[in-house]
Protein backbone atom coordinates (compact mmCIF):
# COMPACT_ATOMS: atom_id res chain seq x y z
CA UNK A 1 0.00 0.00 0.00
CA UNK A 2 1.05 3.27 -0.85
CA UNK A 3 1.48 5.89 2.15
CA UNK A 4 -1.99 7.62 1.33
CA UNK A 5 -3.70 4.60 1.24
CA UNK A 6 -2.16 3.56 4.52
CA UNK A 7 -3.23 7.25 6.10
CA UNK A 8 -7.00 6.46 4.61
CA UNK A 9 -6.87 3.23 6.12
CA UNK A 10 -6.31 4.09 10.20
CA UNK A 11 -7.47 7.75 9.94
CA UNK A 12 -5.30 9.75 12.03
CA UNK A 13 -6.98 12.63 10.66
CA UNK A 14 -10.74 12.59 10.00
CA UNK A 15 -11.16 15.04 7.72
CA UNK A 16 -8.35 14.69 5.50
CA UNK A 17 -8.05 13.36 2.13
CA UNK A 18 -4.38 11.89 2.03
CA UNK A 19 -4.45 10.98 -1.63
CA UNK A 20 -5.25 14.47 -2.98
CA UNK A 21 -2.15 15.80 -0.42
CA UNK A 22 -0.30 13.29 -2.12
CA UNK A 23 -0.74 14.01 -5.51
CA UNK A 24 -0.57 18.01 -4.40
CA UNK A 25 2.92 17.16 -3.15
CA UNK A 26 3.84 15.15 -5.86
CA UNK A 27 2.91 17.83 -8.42
CA UNK A 28 5.03 20.10 -6.47
CA UNK A 29 8.16 17.52 -6.36
CA UNK A 30 8.70 18.02 -9.96
CA UNK A 31 8.56 21.91 -9.27
CA UNK A 32 11.14 22.14 -6.67
CA UNK A 33 13.19 24.84 -7.46
CA UNK A 34 17.63 24.41 -7.63
CA UNK A 35 19.69 25.44 -5.46
CA UNK A 36 21.01 28.01 -8.08
CA UNK A 37 18.17 29.63 -7.86
CA UNK A 38 17.37 32.57 -6.14
CA UNK A 39 16.60 32.52 -2.38
CA UNK A 40 13.44 34.43 -3.23
CA UNK A 41 12.29 31.69 -5.42
CA UNK A 42 13.07 29.05 -2.98
CA UNK A 43 11.45 30.67 -0.38
CA UNK A 44 8.43 31.30 -1.92
CA UNK A 45 8.28 27.77 -2.79
CA UNK A 46 9.41 26.58 0.62
CA UNK A 47 5.89 28.31 1.66
CA UNK A 48 3.61 27.11 -0.86
CA UNK A 49 4.57 24.03 0.60
CA UNK A 50 3.87 25.01 3.93
CA UNK A 51 0.64 26.13 2.81
CA UNK A 52 -0.37 22.68 1.17
CA UNK A 53 0.07 21.36 4.47
CA UNK A 54 -1.77 23.63 6.22
CA UNK A 55 -4.95 23.71 4.06
CA UNK A 56 -4.69 19.71 4.21
CA UNK A 57 -4.36 19.57 8.12
CA UNK A 58 -7.08 22.42 8.68
CA UNK A 59 -4.20 24.20 10.63
CA UNK A 60 -3.92 27.89 11.24
CA UNK A 61 -0.30 29.54 10.79
CA UNK A 62 -1.21 31.80 12.95
CA UNK A 63 -1.15 29.46 15.92
CA UNK A 64 2.65 27.71 14.62
CA UNK A 65 4.44 30.69 15.18
CA UNK A 66 6.21 29.19 18.45
CA UNK A 67 8.41 31.29 20.53
CA UNK A 68 12.26 30.41 20.84
CA UNK A 69 11.75 28.57 24.20
CA UNK A 70 8.41 26.92 22.32
CA UNK A 71 10.63 25.48 19.63
CA UNK A 72 13.67 24.55 22.31
CA UNK A 73 10.78 22.20 24.26
CA UNK A 74 9.28 20.66 21.41
CA UNK A 75 12.31 19.89 20.14
CA UNK A 76 13.78 18.61 23.12
CA UNK A 77 10.37 16.59 23.43
CA UNK A 78 10.58 14.84 20.05
CA UNK A 79 14.22 14.05 20.60
CA UNK A 80 13.14 11.96 24.30
CA UNK A 81 10.29 10.15 21.86
CA UNK A 82 12.94 9.46 19.29
CA UNK A 83 15.73 7.74 22.03
CA UNK A 84 12.44 5.86 23.49
CA UNK A 85 11.54 4.44 20.10
CA UNK A 86 15.36 3.39 19.48
CA UNK A 87 15.22 1.97 23.19
CA UNK A 88 12.22 -0.11 22.68
CA UNK A 89 13.36 -1.11 18.99
CA UNK A 90 16.04 -2.53 20.98
CA UNK A 91 14.93 -3.81 24.00
CA UNK A 92 14.52 -7.54 24.58
CA UNK A 93 13.50 -7.98 28.08
CA UNK A 94 10.42 -5.76 28.29
CA UNK A 95 7.27 -6.59 27.85
CA UNK A 96 4.83 -5.21 25.60
CA UNK A 97 2.22 -3.88 28.50
CA UNK A 98 5.54 -2.55 29.96
CA UNK A 99 6.08 -0.43 27.27
CA UNK A 100 2.29 0.45 26.82
CA UNK A 101 2.62 1.86 29.79
CA UNK A 102 5.84 3.86 29.30
CA UNK A 103 3.96 5.11 26.08
CA UNK A 104 0.77 6.20 27.68
CA UNK A 105 3.00 8.70 29.88
CA UNK A 106 5.37 9.62 27.15
CA UNK A 107 2.11 10.78 25.26
CA UNK A 108 0.28 12.38 28.47
CA UNK A 109 0.70 16.31 29.31
CA UNK A 110 1.86 16.77 32.57
CA UNK A 111 0.62 19.61 34.76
Amino acid sequence: LDLALKFQKIKPFKSIDFRTLTNSLEALQTKIPGNSRRVEVRRAFADRVCQLWYNALNLNPDLLNLSEAELIALQNYLYANELMVRCKESAVRVTEGVWAGIEERMLKVQG
